[in-house]
């Protein structure tokens, strides 16, 4: 197997002994795989885990073991914990999100070449199926890129019993994580029930779906290259705006996919667009997306670019520290750690609801009295958020601490609390 994975970084013209790895690591089986791998290559490599805090102890093992592991081996160790605020919807949408956010920035921070993940060939007929599924288009059925800027997948051509066996051969240790067998998530019944039907119905099912999922991506590619080229001849763009003229549109048999490539990464979909041209040459109308206003007139469509999302979500970073190191970031607060029981969860703020807010010798007051004192706009009202450890109040978010959560001279264990927003 190493032979094979070797190959990889060949056919990429990358070469493993001069370059640095981070590699994605969450303790499971491919992960593992792919950690021995690269420690038998001989490239340097540092390890990231992101630790979601999903599944209780679970999850703290998790850490714990891979950290361990590094620690044994002298592997340069990065780690983060994070907390799903309890508005997600979709908890595998929101941990790849952070997770990709994570690797990219300490990807940065600790000048890494290339961050690498652990997908496998099965893990890419499961995204094929799931997104053949939804209705996707080319792109969605391109399956999962072996290569993308910095992100490198080098198990892609791996079979998951070729990891499976690599793994025991070499008497690798791992966790297994048990949400992987629950059929809560439809990857996971994609996963389970819907593959083992198929490949026992049609025994070269696998290698069937990844020829077709490479016959794709390369009609995609041809696809991109078309509208790509016919863009930059036919459209006016800078910063602020998009003009697409009806004329050079009409006359394009394939028009819906075209305008669906163009206005996609601005967050229209497909009904939208369906919508659009339905109402092509009516000046006036518009339809909105989470980021972007298009303008329909009689002779152009005016896509209109904001510079933030409408719609975002707020994770909350938890880390132990030795000290307060004070600065003016209003979405950083100190807590002390042994007040705090995990987890720590993220809500919009309750009619009603009340705090102590700190300075005020553990009084309570209404949340709402304290946005009117700090003369917030209605929009700063209705973007309030708080973080809460068993529904009692920790922070009101980028504003106010509560007092029974301050540091003093007793505490022993200080966390710092850190949230960002992320695209939702």
């Amino acid at each position: 197997m190493l032979s094979e994975f070797l190959k990889f970084f060949d056919s990429e013209n990358i070469a493993l002994t001069n370059c640095h790895f981070l590699l994605g690591v969450s303790s499971g089986k491919d992960s593992m795989c792919m950690l021995h791998l690269f420690m038998a290559s001989g490239a340097q490599i540092s390890v990231a885990h992101l630790n979601y805090n999903l599944r209780g102890e679970h999850s703290i093992g998790d850490q714990e073991f891979i950290s361990k592991f590094c620690k044994e081996k002298s592997i340069a160790f990065y780690t983060k914990n994070a907390f799903k605020s309890i508005e997600s919807k979709n908890t595998q949408n929101w941990a790849r999100d952070l997770r990709y956010q994570f690797f990219d920035e300490l990807g940065k921070k600790i000048k890494a070449d290339f961050i690498c993940t652990a997908h496998h060939k099965q893990d890419n007929i499961e995204s094929f199926m799931f997104n053949l599924f939804r209705g996707s288009g080319l792109k969605g059925l391109s399956g999962i890129a072996q290569k993308r800027n910095k992100i490198l997948r080098p198990l892609l051509n791996f079979k998951k019993d070729e990891i499976d066996q690599f793994v025991k051969d070499k008497n690798i240790l791992f966790r297994i994580d048990e949400s992987n067998l629950q059929l809560d998530y439809d990857r996971n019944k994609i996963r389970h029930k819907i593959l083992p039907t198929v490949n026992e119905v049609f025994p070269n099912a696998f290698e069937n779906i990844s020829t077709a999922i490479s016959n794709i991506n390369d009609s995609n590619l041809l696809l991109n290259n078309f509208i790509s080229n016919w863009k930059e001849k036919n459209c006016v763009e800078n910063e602020a705006s998009l003009k697409i003229p009806i004329s050079a549109l009409n006359r394009l048999k394939g028009k819906r996919s075209l305008l669906f490539e163009i206005l996609s990464p601005y967050n229209f979909n497909r009904s939208q667009i369906r919508s659009i041209l339905d109402s092509l040459g009516k000046s006036g109308l518009f339809q909105e997306s989470s980021n972007a206003t298009l303008r329909m007139e009689r002779e152009e469509l005016i896509l209109f670019k904001t510079s933030q999302p409408k719609e975002c979500e707020i994770v909350i970073t938890v880390m132990e520290v030795h000290e307060v190191q004070f600065n003016k970031d209003a979405f950083q607060e100190y807590i002390d750690g042994d007040k705090m029981s995990p987890p720590l969860e993220i809500r919009k703020v309750a009619e009603g609801e009340k705090m102590q807010p700190l300075g005020m010798n553990g009084q309570s007051k209404k949340i709402s009295d304290i946005a009117i004192d700090l003369k917030m706009s209605y929009e700063e009202k209705q973007n309030l958020r708080i973080a809460v450890s068993n529904e009692i109040p920790v922070w009101l978010i980028g504003h106010v601490l509560d007092h029974r959560f301050k540091i003093d001279s007793s505490t022993k264990k200080i966390l710092s609390l850190r949230t960002k927003s992320i695209k939702s």
